[in-house]
């Protein structure tokens, strides 16, 4: 049990990330085209959140240091695919750098690639960014949303540096 009483830790970046690991969250692909070829192209995130009912806003918060950081910048518009359990395999693929064999599980949502059998998708124009150390939070102006008809799904968790699939 954690007693806030107890002598600190001095902070360092790895006693940061064990303490952040602890908050379970979701785990989302944002997809877009990749503005030098057109092809669809997706990265793997689970710092997702809700920002506004109204007007309809999320955010999320994209690695500076990531191979798509530099092409993300150039994109005025993106879906967030909200993943289901049994889909470990996509979060895997979208956070490393094996693109091999996209198209099995992309569709088309308003122009936009988008991941099929999610529990959620989200279409987006993208609106503001703000730097804060090594990310941007992106903020997304929604303008569709879509529901798995499945109720049955789960989602697919990331808690404790892990992806956890609890269908």
């Amino acid at each position: 049990m954690t007693n806030p009483t107890e002598k600190q830790k001095p902070l360092n970046n790895d006693l940061f990330k064990q303490a952040m690991s602890r908050f379970g969250t979701g785990v989302c692909v944002i997809t877009y085209k990749k503005p030098s070829t057109g092809k669809a192209e997706g990265i793997t995130i689970s710092a997702f959140s809700s920002l506004s009912l109204t007007p309809s806003k999320i955010l999320f918060c994209l690695g500076t240091e990531g191979q798509c950081y530099q092409d993300f910048q150039q994109v005025s518009e993106f879906t967030v695919n909200i993943l289901s359990a049994g889909q470990k395999d996509l979060c895997y693929q979208f956070a490393g750098k094996n693109r091999e064999g996209l198209g099995a599980d992309l569709t088309e949502v308003d122009g936009i690639p988008a991941l099929t059998n999610t529990l959620a998708t989200v279409v987006c124009d993208k609106g503001n960014c703000y730097s804060e150390g090594d990310h941007d939070i992106v903020i997304g102006n929604v303008r569709h949303v879509s529901l798995s008809d499945d109720e049955t799904l789960a989602p697919l968790w990331y808690y404790q540096s892990q992806i956890i699939e609890k269908e």
